[in-house]
């Protein structure tokens, strides 16, 4: 189940974060930062253990990134990334961001979400905030992908579309119902 952590989640989102970040492939984070910034993390919980993380962080106007996404490598590949990164799409969009992007070694899963690879200096605002401080700084090995984030309003449905049946001038049922009637 996706839902916001709270603070008795801290040691099961650093139990995931830290081996990520000694290795080099996320940013570390220590237990005040994570415990400051709950309302912008999303954690993926199954029988009250913590397989997975992410973070939304405000970058600048309009511009937020998907942060620490990080999955229990004993259950990658079961939709847990690509759940977290929707959720943060979906609370990205109802905050009224218009873009969306994170720095990525896993280009196809947020390919299937919408997103596609940009150049990094593209990103100048997440340059100057974060990859200052990061060790791979002049050699980053990750991948920039961003997304456009659109919603779109549906007006009601035209009076004839509300109920097809009503207007004979709209065919709908079997095709070949429609040959014998000819």
């Amino acid at each position: 189940m996706i839902r916001k952590p709270t603070l008795q989640d801290v040691d099961g989102i650093l139990a995931l974060l830290i081996p990520r970040a000694q290795a080099g492939t996320v940013l570390f984070r220590s237990r005040e930062d994570i415990e400051s910034h709950l309302r912008d993390i999303f954690v993926y919980e199954s029988e009250g253990q913590v397989l997975g993380t992410a973070s939304l962080v405000h970058i600048s106007t309009g511009l937020v990134e998907v942060r620490s996404l990080v999955v229990n490598s004993e259950f990658g590949r079961k939709g847990i990334g690509t759940t977290l990164v929707q959720a943060c799409i979906d609370e990205a969009l109802e905050l009224g961001y218009e873009r969306i992007f994170a720095l990525t070694y896993v280009v196809p899963l947020f390919a299937r979400l919408g997103f596609h690879v940009t150049e990094r200096q593209k990103l100048p605002d997440k340059i100057w905030k974060d990859c200052q401080t990061c060790s791979k700084q002049d050699h980053c090995d990750e991948t920039a992908v961003i997304r456009d984030l659109v919603r779109v309003e549906v007006d009601a449905l035209p009076r004839a579309l509300e109920n097809p049946g009503a207007d004979p001038a709209i065919s709908i049922g079997n095709p070949q119902d429609a040959q014998t009637h000819r």
